[in-house]
Protein backbone atom coordinates (compact mmCIF):
# COMPACT_ATOMS: atom_id res chain seq x y z
CA UNK A 1 0.00 0.00 0.00
CA UNK A 2 1.87 3.54 -1.12
CA UNK A 3 0.25 7.24 -1.43
CA UNK A 4 0.85 7.98 -4.42
CA UNK A 5 -0.58 11.71 -4.21
CA UNK A 6 1.74 11.94 -1.57
CA UNK A 7 4.41 11.11 -3.62
CA UNK A 8 3.29 13.33 -6.84
CA UNK A 9 4.06 9.81 -8.83
CA UNK A 10 2.27 9.26 -12.11
CA UNK A 11 2.96 5.14 -12.70
CA UNK A 12 2.75 3.42 -16.12
CA UNK A 13 4.68 0.45 -16.13
CA UNK A 14 4.76 -2.57 -14.16
CA UNK A 15 8.24 -2.03 -13.37
CA UNK A 16 7.40 1.21 -11.91
CA UNK A 17 4.50 0.19 -9.78
CA UNK A 18 7.11 -2.41 -8.41
CA UNK A 19 10.12 0.24 -7.30
CA UNK A 20 7.26 1.98 -5.55
CA UNK A 21 7.76 2.11 -1.24
CA UNK A 22 5.03 0.80 0.96
CA UNK A 23 3.51 -2.23 2.22
CA UNK A 24 3.26 -5.26 -0.29
CA UNK A 25 0.25 -7.02 1.15
CA UNK A 26 -0.13 -11.11 0.39
CA UNK A 27 -3.27 -12.60 1.83
CA UNK A 28 -3.48 -16.41 2.38
CA UNK A 29 -7.11 -16.01 1.55
CA UNK A 30 -7.41 -16.83 -2.13
CA UNK A 31 -10.37 -14.00 -2.28
CA UNK A 32 -9.01 -11.35 0.94
CA UNK A 33 -10.88 -8.32 1.87
CA UNK A 34 -8.64 -5.38 2.05
CA UNK A 35 -10.07 -2.31 2.86
CA UNK A 36 -8.69 0.76 0.37
CA UNK A 37 -8.08 4.46 1.50
CA UNK A 38 -8.20 7.30 -0.99
CA UNK A 39 -4.77 7.59 -2.62
CA UNK A 40 -3.79 3.58 -1.92
CA UNK A 41 -2.72 1.23 -5.08
CA UNK A 42 -3.79 -1.78 -5.76
CA UNK A 43 -2.35 -4.11 -8.46
CA UNK A 44 -3.35 -7.54 -9.30
CA UNK A 45 -1.49 -9.11 -12.64
CA UNK A 46 -2.67 -11.87 -14.20
CA UNK A 47 -0.95 -13.98 -16.86
CA UNK A 48 -2.72 -14.58 -20.30
CA UNK A 49 -2.23 -17.08 -23.40
CA UNK A 50 1.68 -17.81 -24.29
CA UNK A 51 0.13 -16.21 -27.54
CA UNK A 52 1.38 -17.31 -31.31
CA UNK A 53 4.10 -18.08 -32.98
CA UNK A 54 7.99 -16.89 -32.01
CA UNK A 55 8.17 -13.50 -30.24
CA UNK A 56 11.34 -13.01 -32.10
CA UNK A 57 9.71 -13.22 -35.66
CA UNK A 58 7.01 -9.92 -34.54
CA UNK A 59 7.42 -6.94 -37.12
CA UNK A 60 9.40 -4.86 -34.81
CA UNK A 61 6.63 -1.97 -35.52
CA UNK A 62 3.99 -3.82 -33.75
CA UNK A 63 6.18 -3.99 -30.72
CA UNK A 64 6.83 -0.42 -30.39
CA UNK A 65 3.24 0.11 -31.38
CA UNK A 66 2.62 -1.80 -28.25
CA UNK A 67 4.97 0.07 -26.07
CA UNK A 68 3.09 3.23 -26.91
CA UNK A 69 -0.19 1.73 -25.99
CA UNK A 70 1.24 0.49 -22.54
CA UNK A 71 0.23 -2.99 -23.49
CA UNK A 72 4.03 -3.88 -23.03
CA UNK A 73 6.65 -2.67 -21.13
CA UNK A 74 9.99 -1.43 -23.21
CA UNK A 75 11.75 -3.84 -20.89
CA UNK A 76 9.37 -6.56 -22.53
CA UNK A 77 9.96 -5.30 -26.13
CA UNK A 78 13.60 -5.98 -25.70
CA UNK A 79 13.77 -9.12 -23.25
CA UNK A 80 10.86 -11.23 -24.74
CA UNK A 81 10.50 -9.93 -28.46
CA UNK A 82 14.02 -8.75 -29.18
CA UNK A 83 13.23 -4.64 -29.86
CA UNK A 84 15.20 -1.93 -29.56
CA UNK A 85 13.38 0.95 -29.36
CA UNK A 86 14.79 4.47 -29.66
CA UNK A 87 14.83 6.29 -26.55
CA UNK A 88 13.24 9.61 -27.87
CA UNK A 89 10.81 8.16 -30.61
CA UNK A 90 9.80 5.29 -29.38
CA UNK A 91 10.42 3.62 -32.67
CA UNK A 92 12.07 0.05 -33.42
CA UNK A 93 15.82 0.54 -34.44
CA UNK A 94 16.05 -1.81 -36.62
CA UNK A 95 20.49 -2.65 -36.84
CA UNK A 96 20.01 -2.74 -33.18
CA UNK A 97 17.22 -5.12 -33.47
CA UNK A 98 18.26 -7.74 -36.00
CA UNK A 99 21.58 -7.83 -34.05
CA UNK A 100 19.84 -8.39 -30.51
CA UNK A 101 17.46 -11.37 -31.71
CA UNK A 102 20.52 -12.75 -34.21
CA UNK A 103 22.34 -12.79 -30.28
CA UNK A 104 19.33 -14.23 -28.43
CA UNK A 105 18.58 -17.16 -31.27
CA UNK A 106 22.07 -17.89 -30.99
CA UNK A 107 22.08 -17.95 -26.73
CA UNK A 108 18.63 -20.69 -27.68
CA UNK A 109 21.39 -22.45 -30.05
CA UNK A 110 23.44 -22.95 -27.61
CA UNK A 111 20.50 -23.98 -24.42
CA UNK A 112 19.12 -26.84 -26.90
CA UNK A 113 22.07 -27.33 -29.08
CA UNK A 114 20.35 -27.29 -31.99
CA UNK A 115 18.78 -24.26 -34.18
CA UNK A 116 15.29 -22.50 -33.48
Amino acid sequence: VCDLFQKSRSITTFAELDQLKGEHLFPTSSYPSIPLKDGDVFSSRQGAGGGFGDPLERDPALVARDVKRLAVSPEVARAVYGVVLDSRTGEALPEETAALREKMRAERRGATGRRP
